[in-house]
């Protein structure tokens, strides 16, 4: 039986429904500004995270999630995010192979939409007492300005299911907006425990998902690497990331 210690950060009054819309890789290559208030009124900030640190035959391990949100009345574009795991005495503890801080895009959240990402390691050492996620900056697009056309992309939970090597399952139902299949979409989790709190998440890398159509459609995540042990199944949140948009 692995041993986990589970340390979770609430910054939000409550959960809430996965909304997508928002892509875990780059649409455009252009420099990220800053995201303090723009034309638009808004800003991307973190609004929950949480991780559960355990042990897998000896090497220390996490499971973490983020969400954050969009409160503005424009698109946000290219947000990018740094996540750190940090111990007791607010030292980082870096992943095998992966360094001591991961960054992540997320492509398009869109106005008053909340967009989550997850993902799982090795560790360097235990000991992670904290996660510490800075929003670095976004691009702001106001909605009908003509040059891009985003639209609902959301995902609703239907089971979850674990093998005898522990591995999880979570298959969901895909409600597309978008008039037109659009490709390259990735699936990740945030994982919740019976309370709500944030415990973990899976990575792009899980994702079953690739084309969706438009109108109703399903998906999968298979994570095999680093879970949670004390997920609330039914509070599992998915949010989808397309590559690109029509």
């Amino acid at each position: 039986m692995n041993r986990r210690r589970v340390l979770s950060a609430f910054l939000a009054a409550a959960a809430v429904p996965a909304l997508g819309a928002c892509t875990g890789e780059p649409v455009a290559n252009p420099s990220p500004s800053s995201s303090e208030p723009s034309p638009v009124d808004g800003v991307v900030s973190v609004v929950e995270k949480g991780f559960s640190e355990g042990d897998h035959g000896g090497q220390p391990t996490v499971s973490y999630g983020v969400v954050v949100e969009n409160t503005g009345g424009g698109t946000a574009y290219l947000t990018g995010i740094s996540i750190r795991l940090l111990d007791a005495a607010g030292k980082p503890i870096g992943e095998v192979g992966g360094g001591a801080e991961r960054t992540r895009d997320i492509g398009v959240i869109l106005p008053g939409h909340r967009a989550g990402i997850g993902y799982g390691a090795f560790l360097e050492r235990a000991g992670v007492a904290s996660i510490e996620v800075t929003v670095l900056g976004t691009q702001w697009t106001p909605l009908g300005d003509g040059t891009t056309r985003p639209a609902e992309l959301t995902a609703t939970w239907r089971s979850s299911e674990r093998d005898d090597d522990d591995d999880l399952t979570v298959t969901f139902t895909v409600d597309s907006a978008y008039p037109a299949p659009i490709d390259g979409v990735t699936a990740e989790a945030v994982l919740r425990d019976a309370a709500g709190a944030v415990v973990g998440g899976t990575g792009p890398a899980s994702s079953r998902l690739t084309t969706v159509a438009p109108g109703e459609s399903t998906g999968s995540i298979k994570e095999t690497g680093p879970l949670p042990s004390d997920v609330d199944d039914a509070r599992t949140e998915i949010h989808l990331y397309p590559r690109r948009l029509l």
